[in-house]
């Protein structure tokens, strides 16, 4: 059940952020999808563990969220903590990378002319298809099983989508193999998450930018996050300090709870809504700026 609200929470934001006429966008796979991943202190083969034939019938299975150390998690996976597989491990010595794979079904490439990945990344990700590498973040130039990420992912950048364009270069009519590294910043970093979601671009589609994809703008920070309903909302943008922000509130079943105009003192939006414990989704719209976060109230 809860799998399935998150789903259909995320098709509603979806549906909000596109506009009909200039995004023809398929979404072949959702937040929520299930990932087969490797969680042991283990390096698979680099040749083969991200190509199409490698066989991960040993690997586990379970929806996204996947990680440890943060409420919103859905599957926990082990953390390197001897003797403490529990979802918030707080040891020293955790393991460096963890790995995933799943299969997208494309019924014919030639339909699409570009993939947008969009994604909760933490903390360094490199990324192939059918066993070509097509995207890193937050990782040096160079690495392996055993290199930290580049920075720590932290306060509203854990619940700020990244998105990233994708060529259709590597992709193939029928089954594709997505494969991840996630790696953590360092071995006492307390969380680690993934969550992603691919939105094939129809051919001819208007919008041909990744920075014409609503949702991908980082004018606004939200913390904190987790909260107590507290927050604040602060723009990068000095023009969005002078101008009115809709702000709108979903629940985790994508029901609208709460909408209203914010303004900005000092580039900052003092908020305290009364939320029950529990996620949410925040979604900021002023002209171009558009932003959607995801939020825990703990209480």
């Amino acid at each position: 059940m809860k799998r399935n609200r998150l789903i259909l929470l995320f098709s509603v934001i979806l549906l909000l952020s596109q506009s009909a006429k200039a995004q023809i966008y398929d979404t072949l796979s959702k937040f929520g999808a299930s990932w087969k991943y490797l969680d042991t202190d283990f390096n698979p083969d680099s040749a083969t563990w991200k190509s199409t034939t490698y066989s991960d019938a040993a690997w586990s299975c379970g929806p996204t969220p996947i990680g440890y150390g943060d409420t919103w998690i859905i599957t926990c996976i082990q953390s390197g903590c001897v003797n403490d597989i529990t979802c918030a491990p707080a040891c020293g010595t955790k393991n460096i990378t963890a790995w995933f794979r799943q299969v997208i079904n494309v019924a014919s490439v030639t339909t699409y002319d570009s993939v947008i990945m969009d994604g909760l990344i933490d903390d360094g990700l490199i990324m192939y298809v059918n066993g070509n590498q097509i995207w890193s973040y937050n990782m040096p130039a160079t690495w392996n099983s055993s290199t930290w990420s580049n920075t720590t992912i932290s306060g509203s950048a854990e619940t700020t989508l990244v998105h990233q364009a994708i060529p259709m270069t590597h992709w193939v009519t029928g089954n594709n193999t997505i494969a991840v590294e996630l790696h953590q910043r360092g071995p006492t970093s307390s969380d680690l998450t993934l969550d992603m979601r691919f939105l094939f671009r129809h051919s001819g589609s208007a919008s041909t930018s990744v920075n014409n994809i609503p949702g991908n703008n980082t004018q606004f920070d939200l913390y904190p996050n987790p909260s107590q309903g507290e927050f604040i909302i602060e723009t990068k943008d000095p023009t969005l300090s002078s101008s009115e922000v809709s702000m709108t509130i979903f629940d985790i079943t994508g029901r609208k709870i709460a909408e209203k105009p914010i303004r900005f003192t000092d580039s900052k939006s003092n908020q305290n809504l009364n939320l029950a414990r529990g996620m949410y989704f925040v979604n900021l719209v002023s002209g171009n700026a558009n932003t959607t976060f995801r939020i825990n109230i703990d209480k």
